[in-house]
């Protein structure tokens, strides 16, 4: 059988604790998270609150209940040198958190007492009798009082039980003597009893230590609180806002109050199944930009299907890179410039059905843009590698993509995706916004409409002119 030594033991309390600890702190965070409490756990603590017979999350219940914290008043010397009395709530979690920190350091850093240094010793033994006589409270109460079975909280009592009696194993004791009255410890515990003791020095350090360490977790608790309660603040405009999002007579009010912005066409920008005289829909975009290549794979998947009628789709070329984008302050993305030449050259290449392949397959392998990749991405869609890469430097090429920088500059487009319908900006309450784009899509498809009937009116009002 595998021999329980006093090192083995004392790796298991530290294990313990450092598990005693973590469970403490998501019972922390979940009672002081940013986000306010809805009475469902969340997190790692979703799965081990348990629920009561309402569905009603454990952890939500006890920390309802009036054992879930201790108040009481402290002294604090104000500005003016006069003492006043604040309030502090100490959450029960904390302390817990606090417990398992305490002996977790002083078990890293001690460690467990020899013969000659057993009176320090008492540091841990009296925190974990006294930790003990709380989880034995602290369970009844859970059990018995509030009536909350917490899992999350009923492991960290039996984790508490496990390192009291694995303390209590540590207890120092003399060597038993045998005849002559002389004592013979055992080989492996000849260098234990040879260590000096210790010092009372060490142990205020590392007492210190561990206090200074449970402070910092508080100080970090109350940042967390503060951002709770300025979540709070904000959630009724949050609500409002997420009522506006699914608006669609608000949604386009909203967009059709942006400035209208007159933007040349360029007929060799749109999707093959196009033609002018359209609604027409202008991207600004970075091949090297997560939120571009976020917004063409939402557009693909998704709001072209809540489009109805035809549009006209033009893609414009913003590199953030300062190789082709003199606005530019750095150098974000470095590979961007030349990504927008390498889809310039497939379209000189191939045509605009060759570009659009080009523009998916850059945004796919956005990461590992280069030299390579363009012509292995060429030859992925049937055109030449070596040729793509000689176009790139093409003048024809180059111009068209300086030509998209100089006009997205003189438009006030800062960064991308900046997408602009018929002229107005999609803002960011819509931009990924479903119900827009069907509402849009559905207002555009009626003004089609009737001005199709108007025109029909115009032409058969001018034909009976003429017969007459």
């Amino acid at each position: 059988m595998f021999p329980i030594t006093r090192g083995v033991l004392r790796l298991t309390i530290l294990t313990l604790c450092l598990a005693g600890a973590w469970i403490c702190a998501e019972l922390v965070k979940e009672q002081s998270g940013p986000w306010p409490s809805s009475g469902q756990a969340s997190g790692p603590a979703a799965g081990l609150c348990g629920a009561g017979p309402d569905g009603e999350s454990a952890c939500a219940k006890v920390f309802a209940s009036k054992w879930s914290a201790v108040d009481f008043n402290v002294p604090l010397l104000t500005h003016d040198l006069t003492v006043r009395w604040s309030r502090v709530v100490l959450p029960v979690a904390f302390v817990g958190l606090a417990y398992f920190v305490f002996l977790g350091v002083w078990y890293a850093f001690a460690g467990p007492s020899p013969y000659w240094g057993r009176w320090w010793f008492l540091v841990p033994l009296t925190t974990v009798l006294a930790g003990g006589g709380g989880s034995v409270v602290l369970s009844w109460v859970l059990l018995f009082k509030v009536q909350a079975p917490c899992t999350w909280c009923l492991v960290t009592h039996g984790i508490n039980g496990l390192v009291l009696v694995g303390t209590l194993c540590l207890w120092p004791r003399r060597q038993a003597p045998v005849a002559g009255g002389a004592t013979t410890p055992s080989q492996g515990d000849l260098a234990q009893y040879s260590r000096p003791g210790l010092t009372a020095g060490a142990a205020l350090r590392i007492m210190g230590f561990a206090v200074l360490a449970i402070l910092g977790l508080w100080v970090y608790r109350g940042a967390k609180l503060d951002i709770r309660r300025q979540v709070a603040r904000l959630m009724p405009y949050k609500d409002f806002v997420d009522s506006r999002k699914q608006d669609p007579a608000f949604l386009l009010r909203e967009h059709y109050a942006e400035p209208q912005h007159l933007i040349p066409a360029r007929s060799a920008d749109s999707e093959p199944e196009t033609s002018l005289g359209q609604p027409r829909l202008v991207i600004f975009t970075d091949f090297q930009c997560s939120y571009s290549a976020c917004f063409a794979s939402r557009w693909k998947r998704e709001f072209r299907e809540h489009w109805n009628g035809p549009l006209r789709v033009e893609l414009r070329h913003f590199p953030l890179c300062r190789e082709c984008n003199d606005g530019v302050t750095g150098q974000i993305h470095s590979q961007a410039c030349q990504a927008s030449y390498a889809a310039e050259a497939a379209r000189l290449q191939g045509g605009d059905e060759a570009f659009w392949q080009m523009h998916d397959r850059l945004f796919r392998y956005g990461p590992r843009l280069g030299t390579d990749l363009y012509a292995e991405l060429a030859a992925q869609i049937g055109l030449d590698g070596e040729r793509l890469l000689a176009d790139m430097h093409n003048e024809a090429v180059r111009r068209v993509v300086a030509a998209d920088v100089a006009l997205a500059v003189d438009l006030g487009v800062a960064g991308t995706p900046t997408v602009f319908l018929d002229g107005r900006p999609v803002s960011q309450l819509c931009l990924y916004n479903p119900v827009f784009w069907e509402a849009v899509s559905a207002e555009l498809q009626n003004q089609l409409t009737v001005a199709a009937g108007d025109e029909a009116g115009t032409n058969t009002g001018e034909a009976l002119t003429a017969t007459h």
